[in-house]
């Protein structure tokens, strides 16, 4: 019980961290210049693969987790540990973004 409680939480922990960097993207991430090219540098890259990992990981876990019988428990534990490891990423993605507040 306590593990589904946990794999809950952190889902939800991981939701208001995700719906915090989709807000701050749309309406807070600078624009470049007209004659300033789009940056490939790769950073810029591996923000972008853990925004899209992000994405589709733990939503998938949620999803599948009925589906999973015999090892609920140790599927519930692993997966509460990618969401918190996914929440500190998107965290960290936040604070290296180039946003104007």
């Amino acid at each position: 019980m306590y593990s589904t409680v946990a794999l809950k939480l952190s889902y939800l922990l991981y939701l208001i961290v995700f719906i915090t960097l989709v807000y701050l993207i749309l309406f807070f991430s600078e624009l470049p210049e007209e004659d300033e090219p789009w940056t490939d540098d790769l950073l810029m890259k591996l923000n972008y693969a853990i925004i899209i990992i992000s994405f589709f990981v733990p939503n998938i876990a949620i999803m599948f987790r009925r589906r999973v019988k015999k090892m609920r428990q140790q599927y519930n534990v692993i997966f509460t540990t990618v969401n918190v490891l996914i929440t500190i990423a998107l965290i960290f993605v936040i604070r290296l973004f180039p946003l104007r507040i």
